[in-house]
């Protein structure tokens, strides 16, 4: 038999496994999922950090404003563009200011502003459904023992080929890994694009932490370590911006791997 013979069948046997695994994972996923739907929702407050975001966040804004009952908070993060003023031009929006400090104190200083007794943080050049906040409010109301929520994060489409590698990458992977983490409750990130997380939770926890360069994984770890429940909710969806060459893809994922590398040995 030759080789290529023998990597014809290697790839259909994974491709088919891959499939397999796909289709159990999703089946255990929707057999765990509460279907009832409830009538009063817990408060949501949301929370936006942003470093010279101007080109983004408007658009980020508005899919916000466009949610079941928003009470958003954006913290500029010492941006020198015009970040600040184009999110002063919002109505119902709670604009804060802070000297340069990195996304984690962003955040904390969003937090201490909240009223919510969910969280929700979103990235700056992200973009929400309309219906993502109900999924979500749902998911808390019907289980006290949810720590936090991880949604659904789609890469926004472009006609390249990187992009589509990426979309697929989401989809097909990271999401997948989350839907089956997600049958046992320990979805092991909660992604800045789309993160729910319990106010009161996080008192137990703690805040956010600097000393990583993934603060939202750090966060996961610490929830879970407290004995909550993650999971991952899969009509709760967010848009958001991939790396558009390849230079800014690897910079991208060098932050991720040394982040994680941190947490894991933090913790």
């Amino acid at each position: 038999m030759s080789i290529i013979l023998y990597l014809f069948y290697a790839v259909l046997i994974v491709s088919t496994c891959r499939v397999l695994i796909r289709l159990f994972l999703s089946i255990a996923y929707n057999l765990t999922r509460i279907k009832k739907k409830i009538k009063v929702f817990p408060a949501i407050s949301i929370i936006v950090p942003a470093f010279n975001e101007s080109k983004t966040i408007k658009k980020c804004i508005k899919s916000l404003q466009n949610l079941d009952y928003p009470k958003i908070i954006i913290v500029d993060d010492g941006s020198n563009d015009d970040t600040f003023k184009v999110v002063s031009q919002f109505k119902d929006v709670k604009v804060f200011r802070q000297k340069n400090q990195g996304k984690p104190m962003a955040l904390n200083n969003g937090i201490s502003q909240s009223s919510g007794e969910i969280v929700l943080t979103v990235d700056a050049d992200t973009e929400l459904d309309k219906d993502a906040l109900k999924s979500i409010a749902n998911r808390f109301a019907l289980n006290s023992k949810l720590g936090a929520i991880a949604g659904n994060v789609k890469v926004k489409r472009e006609p390249t080929i990187l992009n589509t590698i990426q979309s697929a990458e989401y989809a097909t992977g990271i999401n997948l890994v989350r839907k089956g983490q997600s049958v046992l409750g320990t979805v092991m990130v909660v992604p800045g694009p789309i993160a729910a997380l319990k106010k009161e939770i996080i008192k137990k926890v703690g805040l956010f932490s600097d000393d990583t360069f993934a603060e939202d994984f750090d966060m996961t770890i610490k929830i879970l370590k407290k004995g909550f429940k993650i999971e991952y909710e899969e009509g709760s969806l967010a848009y958001t911006d991939a790396p558009k060459n390849t230079e800014d893809l690897i910079k991208q994922r060098r932050r991720w791997y040394r982040g994680m590398i941190q947490v894991l040995d933090k913790h």
